[in-house]
């Protein structure tokens, strides 16, 4: 069992146009969130890679660039928010969990990606 999160545009964005979720519909949870990964206890923190034209996310940094954007906000599956930096804080705390799922890859900053939902 674990909890998937999300990626999606601030409340205060919402009545601002996306580009960026439009791009990435067929990527997208509900229309409106992009999958940014699954945590699952005893395992580090497996992140969503996408290989697209118009995104391409392979590294724990350029997730990190990403979400900093202000006008994204972290949700998970439940629907609860999380402060960014405590986001943070927690993948790199679960880099220390052991896992063995054959499907992830490394990246090149050592962090666990996988490229389909991991559900």
């Amino acid at each position: 069992m674990g909890t998937n999160y999300y990626l999606q545009y601030a409340s205060k964005m919402w009545d601002k146009a996306s580009n960026f979720f439009l791009k990435h519909k067929d990527k997208i949870q509900c229309n409106s969130q992009i999958h940014i990964g699954k945590s699952s206890a005893g395992w580090t923190f497996t992140f969503r890679k996408y290989d697209t034209e118009e995104l391409q996310v392979d590294t724990y940094a350029k997730w990190k660039e990403i979400i900093e954007n202000e006008e994204y906000e972290i949700v998970d599956e439940y629907g609860r928010l999380h402060d960014k930096e405590d986001f943070f804080k927690f993948v790199e705390e679960k880099q220390k969990d052991k896992h063995d799922y054959d499907d992830c890859e490394l990246s090149k900053d050592g962090y666990d990606f996988i490229d389909r939902e991991f559900c």
